[in-house]
């Protein structure tokens, strides 16, 4: 069972998120009208001392079911 008091706290921390990465929220706002099947997320994570991790992958038609249902929920 999800601890409720936990997920009470979710949005003011996404706020502070948010207004300390303007940049990056403006980005997730907009990505969805970039995606389809066949596009390509392509990931890098950097870390303090240089080193980085990629990874990428390609959407398809059940990708596009979940984004679909997530887009839903976003409007409820």
């Amino acid at each position: 069972m999800p601890n409720i008091g936990a997920m009470m706290k979710l949005p003011g921390m996404w706020k502070k998120f948010s207004e300390n990465h303007p940049r990056f929220t403006a980005f997730l706002n907009t990505a969805p009208s970039f995606t389809g099947e066949g596009t390509v997320i392509d990931i890098a994570i950097t870390d303090a001392n240089g080193k980085k991790i990629e990874t990428n992958l390609k959407l398809d038609a059940e990708d596009m079911k979940l984004f679909n249902e997530l887009k839903e929920m976003q409007k409820k």
